[in-house]
């Protein structure tokens, strides 16, 4: 057994990596930054401290400038820590809760209803709970198995479809392939298609939302329309009207 104190450890082990080149402190900005970066998207210290299990101090003295060099091994820690949530975390991001509550209603699943399957029976307090910028990671976890559960259905409720669709909320297919929970992410019909399929641009003033809750392009929607109105009036019928209008009466011989 080894009869070595703490401190005598401590010092042996930090001649052994000076003298391996082993990196023992590094530049705390890169750390700093990264900590800024998560606090910007509402992540908090304790949660940042938490997902890299260190104290609450270090993490203060990082972004206030106090400590001149950070360990490595600290700074390796902290730069995993992501917007993703963790089981070591209390809390978490509330953003893809959100989310995927909303791309659940435009699939037709009410509110009230994923509201009794999370054990909470009220569909106010689940739009409240979400709409917070933090979320209990039980919450998230709980609001995310249930996404993977329903997500690829269609619910009962064709009004919530419908209404969520008219907001322009983003179904589980344009969130495929992308991190629902990254702040920053975009859905990918709202990145991809600038423009309708003729080329005309979808700005909000030429997007039509039908009564099932589809957006349109409003141009191409108007030319269809005068199309259908020409083909419903035959050439001849409107010769003959104009023909018949523009005819004089020819004088009567008495």
């Amino acid at each position: 057994m080894s009869t070595l104190t703490e401190r005598s450890r401590q010092q042996k082990l930090y001649l052994w990596r000076r003298a391996n080149g082993v990196e023992v402190y590094t530049d705390p900005a890169p750390v700093r930054a990264h900590i800024e970066t998560l606090m910007g998207w509402g992540m908090t210290l304790e949660m940042i401290r938490q997902g890299a299990d260190c104290s609450g101090q270090a993490v203060r003295f990082i972004v206030d400038g106090t400590f001149p060099r950070v360990k490595a091994e600290l700074a390796q820690r902290l730069l995993q820590v992501d917007h993703r949530p963790g089981p070591s975390q209390w809390f978490a991001l509330a953003v893809g809760a959100r989310r995927r509550v909303e791309a659940l209603n435009t699939m037709g699943w009410q509110s009230q209803y994923l509201a009794e399957r999370l054990g909470i029976y009220d569909r106010v307090k689940l739009q409240s709970m979400i709409k917070q910028p933090r979320i209990r990671y039980t919450t998230w976890l709980a609001i995310n198995e249930l996404y993977e559960e329903l997500s690829a259905s269609i619910g009962p409720g064709n009004n919530t479809m419908v209404r969520a669709r008219n907001r322009g909320l983003a179904s589980p297919l344009a969130w495929y392939d992308i991190d629902i929970d990254h702040p920053a992410a975009i859905p990918s019909r709202t990145a991809q298609r600038s423009h309708c399929k003729d080329g005309h641009a979808l700005s909000p003033d030429n997007i039509l939302v039908s009564s099932t809750g589809h957006q349109q392009c409003r141009e191409c929607h108007r030319i269809r329309n005068r199309a259908s109105r020409r083909r419903a009036m035959p050439g001849d019928v409107a010769e003959g009207s104009r023909g018949s209008q523009g005819a004089r009466t020819p004088d009567l011989v008495v």
